[in-house]
């Protein structure tokens, strides 16, 4: 699951484009054993702790960055995973990223003010449109949000760093 590259083509990526290139054979060996059938946390545990700290970032990042309503379902989304959650916030504790900790532990305490994480099979009462119905959580989600974007342009060096200083936990050089 490492991506193979050139040193030098490493050395002149930006932060977005080693950060890619990274992520993508991981992406693509998790759709490989996703559409087998095949056993999703082996997969994981396999990954490196940098790949994983990419990968559940990666995961996360690209939906709820679409939109304020997309940050509020995939949040409760991730939330009604326990594990899926946990790991999230490891991992971005142990990439140092203590703002974007700080984000999710503020989105934690408001959905479970209003009775999230529910079980994934009850999520589909869950929905897209919930903020157009409770003001409260709409002015805090658009507010996070904004939060969101700005707290992950640090995360995003974070993992630049990361992936810059143990080259071999995601490169394999040609």
């Amino acid at each position: 699951m490492m991506v193979k590259m050139q040193r030098e083509v490493f050395e002149r990526m930006d932060d977005g484009a080693l950060i890619s290139a990274c992520f993508k054979p991981l992406i693509q060996t998790y759709k490989e054993v996703s559409s087998e059938g095949g056993d999703l946390v082996d997969f994981y545990h396999k990954m490196t702790s940098g790949q994983q700290a990419l990968f559940i970032f990666r995961t996360y990042y690209s939906h709820v960055i679409e939109s304020v309503q997309e940050f509020y379902w995939w949040n409760a989304f991730f939330l009604a995973q326990e594990a899926r959650w946990a790991t999230l916030i490891k991992k971005m504790r142990e990439l140092g990223d203590l703002k974007f900790v700080t984000l999710m532990q503020d989105v934690e305490g408001m959905l479970r003010t209003r009775n999230h994480p529910i079980l994934l099979t009850d999520f589909a009462c869950v929905s897209r449109d919930g903020l157009d119905s409770d003001t409260e959580l709409r002015v805090f989600f658009q507010s996070a949000y904004e939060r969101l974007t700005q707290v992950t342009v640090g995360t995003i060096k974070h993992l630049a760093a990361s992936i810059r200083n143990s080259p071999d936990s995601f490169v394999t050089w040609s």
